[in-house]
């Protein structure tokens, strides 16, 4: 269980910090509604190198056996949920996978809170270094953690074709 929940979490963090990597001006102009024009740019790099940093080290078990990213991630994922509650109430975009990852703020809040208690969990029992799992483990665990995932885009798809336009 534990492994499943490092993949998920360590991958969800690889595609938003690659994504936002990729073209940073979406995020750059989202940060710009929250902190202004000088913390905006310096934000806008650090956000997603901490993003892939952390992966790898979930990845890795770095830290106490991979609690020290875990803490990490839950807390930066707590800071995300707090941002995009002030991105809610000033009606603007979060870019949170770069620009056409632009869910719904409230679901974002969902997703956030959801990795957050992941990253809690791992703190509590940390997965380790995912190398020294066993090939079927980490095979189950990838099927779950990608399955997860997959439920997850396609419930909030669902949830998007239902409500009202």
């Amino acid at each position: 269980m534990t492994v499943a929940l490092c993949l998920l979490l360590a991958g969800t963090l690889l595609a938003a910090g690659l994504a936002k990597a990729r073209d940073p001006r979406p995020l750059r102009s989202t940060l710009r509604a929250l902190t202004g024009e000088r913390p905006a740019a310096a934000l806008a790099l650090a956000v997603p190198a901490a993003e892939i940093i952390l992966a790898a080290a979930l990845v890795a078990g770095a830290g106490a056996g991979g609690r020290a990213p875990a803490a990490a991630a839950a807390l930066l994922l707590i800071a995300f949920t707090a941002a995009l509650a002030v991105l809610r109430r000033r009606r603007v975009p979060c870019h949170c996978f770069g620009a056409a990852g632009n869910g719904g703020l409230a679901t974002g809040q969902l997703r956030n809170l959801g990795l957050a208690a992941a990253a809690l969990v791992l703190v509590a029992q940390p997965a380790g270094a995912l190398w020294s799992a066993g090939a079927s483990e980490l095979a189950g665990a990838s099927t779950v953690a990608l399955g997860a995932a997959c439920a997850w885009l396609l419930a909030t798809a669902l949830a998007r074709e239902r409500a009202p336009a």
